[in-house]
């Protein structure tokens, strides 16, 4: 059974949110991540399980697939 997307198209995603959904689709870990973005780990963590909760999805993997699928990041 495929997994099912929120139904509330289109949603909007911030510049931050898109680049640490990019960066998490590059294999980066959270450290990295905090890093590259200059926020703490415990920041991108909650700013990610934030998107997953936007988008319906389970893991960072449907994250990805969603943000993939309308076409967010390559």
């Amino acid at each position: 059974m495929r997994q099912q997307f929120s139904k509330h198209l289109p949603l909007t995603f911030t510049e931050k949110e898109i680049k640490i959904l990019q960066l998490l689709s590059e294999d980066k870990t959270t450290e990295e991540i905090s890093k590259i973005i200059f926020l703490s780990p415990r920041t991108i963590e909650t700013i990610r399980q934030n998107m997953k909760n936007k988008v319906d999805a389970k893991t960072i993997a449907g994250l990805i697939m969603y943000g993939m699928r309308n076409k967010l990041i390559e």
